[in-house]
Formats: structure tokens, sequence, C-alpha cells
């Protein structure tokens, strides 16, 4: 009869140990599997942050540069002259944004020309004038109380546009538009 109870307790000892075997790499396996997937969340994030800082900076530079040819037009005597005569060829302006298209990576630049009454002078993209854009806009409205430079971005379903207002000034400092 002892020899039973041997066996009997050898049987338990080998499938206790067995049992304890299969719990300790179950619950390894997945400590494993959670350590795992923890490190690929913090992969993930930081790939995440590191796109999105990028293009921060991207937008930043698009805007600080759409910026700069705004406030480059604005300074330009060629300009200043066409919002004084009222009489702007609409093909400088269409010229100009070619030769930005061609030579820059700027590729779809629109310019338009502002008179100090909120009133279109001219549009490198259409050939329509004349609007009253100080009743449809808040920005040209901003624009003609306050003459500053002015920039901003508008998200819509299909693209994203940089927009730059700088005023125009004459050699006496009055606002032209």
């Amino acid at each position: 009869m002892i020899n039973i109870f041997k066996n009997r307790f050898n049987v338990f000892l080998i499938l206790l140990f067995f049992t304890l075997s299969m719990a300790t790499i179950y619950i390894g396996n997945l400590y494993k599997k959670d350590k795992i997937h923890e490190l690929n969340i913090k992969k993930y994030s930081s790939f995440a942050d590191t796109i999105l800082n990028e293009v921060a900076v991207l937008i930043d530079e698009k805007s600080n540069s759409t910026l700069a040819i705004a406030m480059s037009l604005s300074e330009s005597d060629i300009y200043k002259k066409y919002l004084i005569d009222k009489n702007m060829s609409k093909s400088k302006l269409k010229e100009f944004s070619q030769k930005l298209r061609e030579y820059t990576t700027f590729k779809n630049v629109w310019i338009q020309a502002i008179d100090k009454d909120g009133i279109s002078v001219a549009r490198s993209w259409r050939d329509d004038v004349g609007d009253n854009l100080y009743l449809l806009r808040e920005d040209v409205k901003e624009m003609m109380t306050k003459p500053t430079v002015m920039k901003s971005i508008s998200v819509d379903k299909f693209d994203m546009t940089f927009k730059a207002m700088s005023p125009v000034f004459g050699e006496n400092r009055e606002y032209l538009g």
C-alpha cells in the first residue's frame, strides 16, 4: 500500500509541476504580449508626434512664405500705382502668379488687389472686379479699420488655403488698400 501512495504522490507532484509550468508559461506569455503592446503604443505615439511636429513646421513655413509674398507685393511701386490709378492689369497679376508657379514651390497662388474702400480691383484667377468685399469678408473689414499684416489658414473639405494680407501705403503713409 505504501507503493500506491508513493505512485499517487509522484503523479500528483508531476501534475502539480506540469500545471504550475503551464500557468507560468501562460502568465509569462500574457506579460510579454502586454509589454509588446505597450512598446508598440510608445513607438507609434512617438512617430505620430514626430509627424505632427513636421507638419506644424511645414504649415508655419508655408504660412510665413505666403505672408512674405504679400508683404513684397505691398511694397512694390507698380502695385501701389495700380491701387492709386485703380487700373490694375489682371494679366500682370496672372503673370506674377505663373512665375511663382514656375520658379518656386508655390503652385497655385491667387493674388487679389483690394482698394482702400474694400472694392476688389483685380484678381489673378478670374476677371470679375468691383465687388464690395468690405460687406462680405471680416478680414477685409478688419484690414480697413486697422491696416496691419494678417495671415490665416482655412481648411475646407478637400484643401487647405493659406491667406496673407498686407496693407499698401502711399508715399505719405496714406492707406491705399
